[in-house]
């Protein structure tokens, strides 16, 4: 989220990938909204054009990451 929100002039109007090594994070746009935290990722990502991948097992970060 650090990076998104550093990044941002570049990213918006682009579609962009997340990497995260945090699975419930892929699945936030599909799940209820229980927690504050899960409420700030969501608000912090609006307006944004992106994907959410997460790589498993050994596969979290890829080399040319």
């Amino acid at each position: 989220m650090v990076a998104v929100k550093k990044w941002r002039q570049y990213l918006l109007g682009h579609h962009f990938t997340i990497l995260t090594d945090h699975r419930s994070l892929k699945e936030l746009m599909a799940q209820e909204i229980q927690t504050p935290e899960q409420h700030t990722y969501l608000v912090r990502l609006m307006g944004y054009n992106y994907t959410i991948q997460y790589p498993v097992g050994r596969r979290h970060f890829p080399e040319n990451f």
